[in-house]
């Protein structure tokens, strides 16, 4: 667990708290152990809950890091920390990458929906049956269709 704990230290202030406290209740405790990644600004930005094997966790702190980053309009830095778990993840961690680097690419670039379409274009063919990409499909439209208008 030295790339866990390497990546949390460098990008993060950890604060342990027992899962028995009022504190942990309060947080929404469920189950150990709960990773909460929240921005500077006090905000919850993503949750992880249970144990995962070294190289998945690398891959959820990776999400983690887009989703601060995203949550802070840093959203080249957000692109970088998801086209990371894109490329590097496991199983449905790639998908749920590739979706959110879609969401920080258009941001980027001031809603350049190719950017976007781009990405998810990628999700629907590397990850046709993934939670992910069903979350894309109401509006993905292929940069090169347009839609057809009847007058």
């Amino acid at each position: 667990m030295e790339a866990v704990a390497s990546l949390l230290n460098e990008h993060f202030v950890m604060v342990k708290v027992h899962r028995t406290t009022d504190e942990a209740q309060a947080l929404g405790y469920l189950w150990t152990p709960t990773v909460i990644f929240y921005s500077a600004d006090g905000i919850e930005r993503m949750r992880s809950v249970g144990y995962l094997p070294e190289a998945t966790m690398v891959n959820r702190i990776r999400l983690g890091l887009g989703a601060v980053h995203l949550g802070e309009k840093r959203n080249d830095e957000a692109a970088m920390w998801f086209r990371l778990a894109a490329e590097g993840g496991v199983g449905d961690q790639r998908a749920e990458g590739r979706y959110w680097l879609g969401v920080a690419r258009f941001r980027a670039g001031g809603g350049d929906k190719v950017a976007w379409q781009e990405e998810w274009g990628r999700l629907r063919e590397e990850h046709p049956d993934s939670e992910w990409t069903q979350k894309a499909s109401p509006l993905w439209v292929p940069a090169r269709e347009k839609p057809k208008v009847r007058l």
